[in-house]
């Protein structure tokens, strides 16, 4: 018969394996130096090309910005914060007119650099959509840049950016997030990050019932020090669950209005409880000493190219 100290020890055990599975996905997903270098390299064009075209300041944003992008990079994000005049006589008009008038400085000015490049807002919600051409790097990366165009907040803080659904502009802090992102990864020791990421490829899998800005706002809210990973997605999972159950996610500044979901609310409950009910059951196999299944269960939650398990 197993001794108290026995069980706890086994227990332990089993859980590192699941640790070290996990670490091994965050690994696999995190964006390559590759992509990073390339994702670099438009973000400094764009940069330059609005800066020039509208002599005011660009953000970099997103996940390239907070560092949780996951391989294969699907786009990358940024903004450009349109002061006076633009503030005061855009303010009073639909989005769309400013918007038109980035896609031809973008078009104008960055062709040189990427020929065939095109921007377009069609059936976005609130971003110009960059696309490079299909020569960019030889068809090596296909990812996209996302380009919101913001006016100043002439008073009290933040920025309007654009909504074309209401066809208007909404009040966000996008600096502010990204420098609560910033903190938040910081006073965790990364730990903030490698669960984004690993919640995010989750999400990936599940559809996206979740923004990745939804994400990152709950996880402001649970992931608050240096925890294993194991422990970090489990906490997310039941926060996120018992949180959205409440109501939307608030906007982490304070400004703007409640993070929306992707699919009705019921769909998105449903996914989160099925992902505590897995990784739940994935740690009493590891502990009961179903090792195979227990990873494989974990595997499953966070799919990537195979990785292999333990003996």
């Amino acid at each position: 018969m197993a001794h108290g100290r026995d069980i706890k020890s086994q227990s332990s055990a089993a859980e590192q394996e699941l640790e070290h599975l996990l670490l091994a996905i965050d690994q696999r997903i995190a964006v390559t130096s590759a992509e990073y270098t390339e994702a670099k390299e438009r973000l400094h064009v764009l940069t330059s090309v609005l800066s020039k075209g509208f002599e005011s300041r660009v953000y970099i944003n997103g996940s390239i910005a907070h560092g949780d992008a996951l391989s294969p990079l699907n786009d990358v994000d940024l903004g450009v914060i349109l002061g006076e005049p633009w503030a005061t006589t855009e303010r009073h008009h639909s989005p769309i007119r400013i918007m038109k008038h980035a896609c031809e400085v973008i078009e104008t000015l960055a062709s040189e650099y990427y020929p065939g490049l095109s921007a377009d807002f069609t059936g976005q919600k609130r971003a110009v959509v960059v696309r490079f051409g299909s020569d960019a790097r030889k068809q090596r990366y296909e990812f996209t840049a996302d380009v919101i165009v913001a006016l100043d907040c002439t008073r009290g803080s933040g920025v309007f950016i654009p909504n074309l659904q209401r066809n208007w502009w909404d009040r966000s802090d996008p600096i502010k997030h990204s420098e609560m992102i910033r903190q938040a990864n910081s006073a965790t020791d990364s730990s903030f990050n490698a669960v984004v990421r690993v919640v995010k490829q989750w999400n990936r899998k599940a559809g996206q019932p979740l923004s990745s800005w939804n994400i990152k706002a709950l996880a402001l809210s649970c992931i608050l020090r240096p925890m294993p990973l194991l422990e970090g997605v489990h906490s997310f999972f039941y926060h996120a669950r018992e949180s959205l159950n409440s109501g939307l996610t608030p906007d982490p500044a304070g400004i703007g209005a409640p993070i929306g979901l992707e699919r009705e609310k019921d769909e998105v409950l449903a996914c989160l409880d099925d992902a505590c009910e897995v990784l739940d059951q994935a740690i009493k196999d590891a502990i009961s000493g179903n090792l195979p299944a227990s990873l494989e269960s974990i595997q499953g939650l966070f799919p990537t190219h195979q990785i292999p398990m333990s003996s």
